[in-house]
């Protein structure tokens, strides 16, 4: 079985042919790979390619985007309050991102925030005072 060889030489070199449709060429200086379609001097990029324009959007997550998008240059940003359900609190405070965080408040007055290792829950402070857990030591 024989070998299989591709045209190939320097970019600027290989501009100035026109490949034979289905003939690979590979440019040695920028390790392009082209196809010739037998029309096209130089041939068509395989892979690879430019990006000419870069987009976003916040999406459902309650973030707003603005300098979107980018054509050349420029700077994107995020302004915004990340939902809860995207990762967020949803909270624009530091007590309102607590408070979300925190199991239900409503009729836990006078409770101690306990966890069992794996989800935190409301527990009633015993008749004796806070448990030791709590380091209580009863001075």
């Amino acid at each position: 079985m024989g070998n299989l060889q591709f045209r190939r030489g320097t970019a600027s070199q290989l501009s100035g042919i026109t490949p034979l449709a289905g003939e690979p060429i590979f440019t040695t200086d920028t390790n392009g790979l082209f196809i010739g379609d037998g029309t096209t001097a130089g041939g068509i990029a395989v892979g690879g390619g430019t990006v000419n324009s870069v987009a976003f959007s916040g999406g459902t997550t309650g973030l707003s985007v603005t300098g979107s998008p980018i054509t050349s240059s420029g700077t994107i940003t995020l302004a915004g309050t990340l939902g809860i359900a995207n990762g967020g609190t949803g909270q624009t405070t530091a007590s309102g991102a607590i408070n979300a965080l925190l199991p239900t408040q409503t009729g836990n007055s006078g409770k101690f925030l306990t966890t069992n290792g794996t989800a935190a829950s409301w527990a009633t402070v015993p008749s004796g005072g806070y448990p030791k857990q709590l380091g209580y030591m009863g001075f």
